[in-house]
């Protein structure tokens, strides 16, 4: 089978596509015929084995592993060992941390999946699991959005901010998204109320605080962000800067806990945790329309050496959607 990986640490040139040998599940894992996955920040971060904190997991002076890949979306094809939750054809997506998804198939442990939703190509399911759940914790955990709650997203036309966004408002919440300026049409059309362009207004300056502010950006000083949130509202910390190649996970959140503990505001740091819950929930929530799945492009496993090239070098931006073993469209069938 196909695999997109890297031997080394480093940027998309070590990135490259080879054969490697079907793998076989083991106790508790099922195989999933891979339809649809996609690039994230975390995924590029993987490839150049920063922040170095991280190579205790994955290895200090080069990948222990080939794959790459968090997101999945495909149909279960084979079945390890006491596994009785899903059975060969059935279709799932999920959130596999380290794992290996930019490939023809892939493992994964049986009760980390969910079933996938059923109103979507199966592929596009592929696009949802890291972003759209980290949002979802943001929004619907740490957050504890309720309806009428004012909610401003720093970031709101990014990957994990754009489902921020339209969870919100599902939620019921009033929504301003705080984005560049070419991507303010496409703010309102996920559900945002008000945008606030980032390069000119501060969203800081508010006359009248928000309830909650989701804030994935990072790009304004954590002392000035607290004074959008009322006193006793929600401000939650998120992504930022990758800037630091040692410690950026950590430094964020040590800020966000000593900023709250002076603060007459509650500040949320967490770390996203998938669970097979929430992506049900997630599940439920994409086929009643409430969260649609985002993506910029469309590429192939053949493709995607170049498309992280293209990534890297700014030629392209924005979420590409990984198709793999797509079935043929009615309109390709003889």
């Amino acid at each position: 089978m196909r695999q997109v990986g890297r031997e080394r640490y480093g940027t998309a040139s070590a990135v490259t596509l080879r054969d490697v040998p079907l793998p076989e599940p083991g106790a508790g894992e099922v195989r999933i015929r891979v339809h649809g996955s996609s690039v994230n920040k975390g995924d590029r971060l993987v490839m150049a084995g920063t922040p170095y904190l991280m190579r205790l997991a994955l290895g200090l002076r080069a990948p222990r592993s080939f794959g790459l890949g968090q997101d999945v979306a495909g149909v279960v094809s084979a079945v390890g060992e006491g596994v009785t939750s899903w059975k060969l054809g059935d279709a799932v997506f999920g959130e596999l941390t380290l794992g290996a998804t930019w490939a023809d198939e892939t493992l994964a442990q049986a009760d980390k999946l969910a079933r996938a939703p059923e109103n979507i190509p199966l592929a596009e399911s592929g696009s949802l699991p890291v972003a759209a759940l980290t949002a979802w914790q943001a929004v619907r955990d740490e957050g504890s959005i309720e309806p009428g709650d004012r909610v401003i997203v720093n970031g709101g036309s990014g990957s994990v901010g754009s489902y921020a966004v339209q969870l919100a408002k599902a939620a019921g919440a009033q929504v301003t998204a705080v984005v560049r300026a070419h991507h303010a049409e496409r703010a309102r059309s996920l559900g945002a109320d008000s945008v606030i362009d980032t390069n000119s207004q501060g969203f800081t300056a508010s006359d009248k605080p928000y309830d909650v502010c989701i804030d994935v950006a990072g790009n304004v000083p954590m002392s000035r962000a607290l004074r959008a949130v009322k006193p006793k509202g929600r401000y939650v910390v998120g992504g930022g800067p990758t800037d630091d190649p040692w410690l950026w996970p950590l430094l964020r959140p040590v800020r966000g806990m000593t900023q709250g503990a002076f603060s007459s505001r509650r500040v949320a740091v967490f770390v996203a945790t998938p669970t097979p819950e929430r992506l049900a929930e997630l599940a439920e929530w994409v086929e009643a329309g409430r969260v649609t799945p985002l993506f910029d492009s469309r590429r192939t496993l053949d493709e995607l050496p170049q498309a992280l090239a293209d990534l890297e070098s700014g030629k392209r931006r924005g979420k590409v959607l990984l198709e793999v073993n797509r079935p043929p469209a009615e309109s390709e069938l003889p």
